[in-house]
């Protein structure tokens, strides 16, 4: 198993004994991302094992060390930094893809969310063909569509961010957020109708 980017193997006498890093990971013909020490089959288990449940990344990256270990693959675990950073990569790749075009969509908003002295504006999104009204929205329902932070937001701050929004997606229906005086005066500005 690897932690703290040392690899051991564990013997039948229940000894740890150090192993070189590179030879004996990349020796094993797996499929793998380039640049990767890890093959796509783990990447993706640690992936939908953590959005899925709510095991800690720590917890995870210790389950397959465990798991290596008793299966006896001897093979590499991420460590709990690794899988941060994959979830990472994950939200930039959903944040930053290009959006489907439409004039149908409902967006949330909320700039509420503090991040040291720095406040978080976050738009997500919806297409109004894809709301279930059998049911409460669900995070995986939505498209993250803006995450910018600053100091201190105006409303024209806020209706310059929502503008490029809406330049990226088409037409929105109308915005669902609290009743914060510079998001509606954001949302006034760029001409997009408020619900709370």
């Amino acid at each position: 198993y690897r932690t703290h980017g040392r690899n051991y193997s564990i013997e039948t006498s229940g000894s740890v004994d150090k192993k070189k890093h590179t030879k004996d990971n990349r020796s094993v013909k797996v499929d793998k991302p380039r640049n990767s020490h890890f093959s796509t089959l783990l990447i993706q288990f640690f992936l939908l094992t953590k959005i899925k449940t709510s095991v800690s990344f720590r917890s995870l990256s210790k389950m397959l060390v465990v798991s290596s270990v008793y299966l006896k693959t001897q093979s590499a675990s991420p460590s709990y930094q690794t899988g941060i950073l994959w979830i990472k990569k994950i939200g930039y790749y959903e944040l930053y893809k290009p959006k489907e075009r439409a004039d149908d969509w409902i967006i949330i908003a909320d700039e509420s969310i503090g991040i040291g002295q720095e406040k978080v504006l976050v738009v997500l999104g919806i297409r109004r063909k894809d709301v279930d009204f059998t049911r409460p929205l669900k995070l995986k329902d939505l498209t993250p569509l803006l995450v910018k932070s600053k100091e201190r937001w105006t409303g024209e701050d806020m209706a310059q961010q929502l503008k490029i929004v809406k330049d990226e997606i088409g037409g929105i229906l109308y915005a669902v957020t609290d009743s914060c005086c510079t998001l509606k005066k954001g949302l006034r500005e760029s001409e997009i109708n408020h619900l709370y």
